[in-house]
């Protein structure tokens, strides 16, 4: 369960990411692109639905839901005239029901947040349709070792917080077996820019390494961002 988190409402209320899409979200549009003609969409997370405005805009879809834990950007999301006709819930990604499947679901950055995987794949099983897919967007460790992170941006707020677990492959995919999932793909995402470091140490920023160039930040991580593609065996 997540608890004082307040570090995400700060990020995407000073963020504009209606009008200067994230480059992931276009990833993740032609992800979707290739595997679906006209889906339903669910967005686990959606903060204040910016990745939903944007597929609304760029693919042709049957329907779009999001739901976020956080009432605050859900009522910014409400209240913004491009997400007229989206279902938005206040939910958490462990505990919401919304008695129906989609074709796609998608999940950006919120894994992390858990301690375990299982209960929001459990949600997603039960709300991805036969011939669906998720796409979980995320950082993974190689190694099979779950890493629980709790730190505080001394700069923005006095409590520790989550955010930034990293659950082992192996641990996601011995998950999804139990729940009769496969895991069918995995994408790596990279940016076509160099981040630099920010005012916030916490917002990621590049570095070269003997591997390639990677992320880093504040919490001294190093990491890719890579989209898990998840299926319901049939």
């Amino acid at each position: 369960m997540i608890n004082n988190v307040k570090h995400q409402d700060y990020i995407y209320m000073n963020e504009d990411y209606y009008s200067n899409p994230k480059e992931t979200f276009m990833f993740l549009k032609e992800l979707i692109l290739n595997d679906f003609d006209k889906p339903s969409i669910l967005d686990i997370g959606c903060a204040r639905g910016e990745f939903l405005f944007f597929i609304k805009n760029s693919l042709k879809i049957k329907d779009l839901s999001g739901i976020d834990y956080s009432s605050n950007l859900i009522e910014k999301a409400r209240s913004f005239n491009g997400l007229e006709g989206v279902n938005l819930v206040v939910n958490s990604a462990e505990k919401f029901e919304m008695g129906r499947t989609f074709d796609v679901i998608t999940m950006l950055g919120v894994l992390s947040y858990f301690d375990s995987v299982k209960p929001t794949l459990q949600k997603i099983k039960k709300h991805l349709a036969l011939n669906g897919k998720a796409y979980i967007l995320g950082f993974f460790n190689d190694f099979d070792v779950d890493v629980f992170i709790s730190y505080r941006n001394n700069k923005y707020f006095d409590e520790f917080e989550p955010g930034w677990n990293l659950h082992s492959l192996d641990t996601i995919k011995k998950s999804l077996d139990d729940l009769d999932m496969r895991l069918t793909n995995i994408h790596v995402f990279d940016l076509s820019f160099d981040l630099s470091p920010q005012d916030d140490p916490c917002r990621a920023w590049h570095i070269n390494t003997e591997d390639g160039r990677k992320y880093t930040n504040g919490l001294s991580l190093i990491y890719d961002i890579r989209v898990l593609e998840v299926t319901n065996n049939e």
